[in-house]
Order: C-alpha cells, then sequence, then structure tokens
C-alpha cells in the first residue's frame, strides 16, 4: 500500500480515489442539526462520487482499470469547526467530540446503505468478495442490519470515507478546513510569491456583527493551538472510528513540546486506533503558511 501526501487515502498499486466533502457548516440551523438533510447530501454524494469513476478521462491505462475494479470513493466533510460553533460547543471538550462521532458513525451509515443500493442497480465493485469484506474490523462494527444487506446484495465501493485536507476548498467557501478547528480567526497565509494575505475567518466576523458591543469571542471560538494536542487527537480518534480509510488532520503541538510528549502523543494515538497522525510543533520551521503574526521569510 502507499498513501497520497497528505495521508488520508491509503491506495494499493494504480490504485484512485474520488475525494469530496459535505460542508457540515449547512446542515445547522437554529442550534438545531438537520439529519434529514444530512442524510439526502449524503445519499447524493456517494451516488455523484461513483458516477464520476466512469466520466472521469483516465491518463493512464493501470488507473482506470484499477478505478473501475475497486470503485474507491472518499467522501468527507468540512467545516466541522464552523458546526461546533453554532452548537455553542468548545472543539475538543466531551460534548464535541461525543457529536463528531455520532455526525460521522450516521454519514458512514447512510454511506454503506446507499453504495449497497448502487450494487442492486449496477452490481458490486469487481473485486468483492463478502466473506472477505465483512470479516474485516470496520464492517464487525457495523450494524446487523448494514451486514446482511451487504451479504446479500453486495457492494458497489470498495470504501466510502475519508476526510482530506479540504484546505484550498474550505477557504473559497469560508469555513473551518477538513476536520481542523480554526488555525486562528485571524491571520496570515503564506501566498505563492512570498507575501503574507491576511484572513479573517467569517465566522468572526458574523459574530461581531451581530454582537456590535462584544470586544472579544466567546469560550467555544477556540483555534488550534488553543488546543492541547491530546484534544486533537481525541477528535482525530471519534471520527477514525467511522472512517474506512483515513483522515488528514495536523495535531498542533507548542514549541516546547520535547521529544518525550512526541512519543507519548503517538503511543496516544496508536491506542486510540489512529491509521495516521501528523504532528506539527510550532516554529520548527523557518517558514509555515499558516502565522499569526504577519512576518516576512526573512524574519
Amino acid at each position: 500500500m502507499i498513501s497520497n501526501p497528505c495521508a488520508e487515502q491509503g491506495l494499493p498499486k494504480y490504485g484512485v480515489c474520488n475525494l469530496g466533502a459535505i460542508n457540515l457548516a449547512e446542515i445547522s440551523k437554529d442550534g438545531k442539526i438537520d439529519y434529514e438533510l444530512l442524510e439526502k447530501i449524503t445519499r447524493i454524494s456517494q451516488r455523484f462520487s461513483d458516477d464520476v469513476i466512469d466520466a472521469s478521462y483516465y491518463f493512464i491505462d493501470e488507473n482506470e482499470k484499477m478505478s473501475k475494479r475497486e470503485r474507491r470513493v472518499g467522501k468527507g466533510i468540512t467545516g466541522l469547526a464552523d458546526l461546533m460553533i453554532n452548537q455553542k460547543l468548545r472543539y475538543g471538550s466531551p460534548e464535541m467530540i461525543e457529536l463528531t462521532e455520532k455526525l460521522l458513525k450516521f454519514i458512514a451509515l447512510v454511506s454503506y446503505d446507499e453504495s449497497v443500493n448502487l450494487a442492486k442497480e449496477k452490481g458490486s465493485f469487481y473485486y468483492f468478495d463478502k466473506d472477505k469484506f465483512l470479516e474485516s474490523g470496520y464492517m464487525k462494527q457495523m450494524p446487523r442490519s448494514i451486514r446482511e444487506k451487504i451479504r446479500k446484495y453486495g457492494i458497489r465501493n470498495v470504501t466510502s470515507l475519508t476526510i482530506a485536507p479540504v484546505g484550498s476548498t474550505g477557504s473559497m467557501i469560508g469555513v473551518g478546513n477538513g476536520i481542523e478547528p480554526y488555525f486562528a480567526f485571524k491571520y496570515y497565509r503564506s501566498g505563492r510569491m512570498g507575501e503574507f494575505i491576511e484572513i479573517n475567518a467569517p465566522i468572526a466576523q458574523k459574530y461581531f456583527e451581530e454582537n456590535p458591543n462584544a470586544t472579544e469571542l466567546p469560550d467555544y471560538y477556540v483555534s488550534a493551538m488553543e488546543l492541547t494536542p491530546e484534544e486533537h487527537v481525541l477528535v482525530q480518534a471519534a471520527a477514525q472510528k467511522w472512517i474506512d480509510s483515513s483522515i488528514s488532520k495536523t495535531v498542533n503541538a507548542p514549541a516546547t513540546f520535547t521529544v518525550e510528549d512526541n512519543k507519548k502523543l503517538y503511543e496516544l494515538a496508536y491506542k486510540k486506533g489512529l491509521k495516521g497522525i501528523t504532528v506539527y510543533v510550532d516554529g520548527s520551521r523557518d517558514t509555515q503558511i499558516l502565522n499569526i503574526d504577519k512576518k516576512s521569510k526573512n524574519n
């Protein structure tokens, strides 16, 4: 197996995966999560992702062959931080972690159910072996109803879920990236020409517009560096339980983070069942894409 540079998708030789993301920021209204809307979006995105496999143009024949035989898709999420702020839940809190697992479980069950529906209509993926498929650790946690449907009808896609970084997409639509908390609510992003672009998070601007007398954000507006590294890992673990591929997630650590601290964090990640982990110690590189303070490469 190999993985792409962000490590959220392990792939076999010539493997291909269509990535997409559900914007969770749009499923909450007046403090309530619209699960009916989330189900509709999940089912449509499962079908859309599967259709992309046949509609795509492949430059390498082996990629096309593997893609159409596995029908691997990677539906993910973005805007998780926005959803939690709308719910007034601090990212990394026990309540937020519990809701994260609930949401990802819901998306997983609906995704697999729709993949079974696709198998009924169009057939299972070429390599499907029901006994081997159902023996996997991931499938053993699935409800009996889903497992029995797969045993009876098969399944269209070898995988259905992954969480990519969604950095550019998240920035374009003005929400937090992927599963990440906001890096900060005002920060500077390094551009391709070396300049630093000021970014003001729309969700923070909206709060001050709606609360003109406020001088600071509520405590449930929490940024990446305000979390402990352990909180980052626990959020990822809650999501990983229901992701059949993997997750791109940065665990931000302070400049004082030691080698021993890092060792303990990796052990925690292993214990919690993470398939991959990325730890970034603040200031460990001479340049970095995101900065809280505006500065040039030479500073």
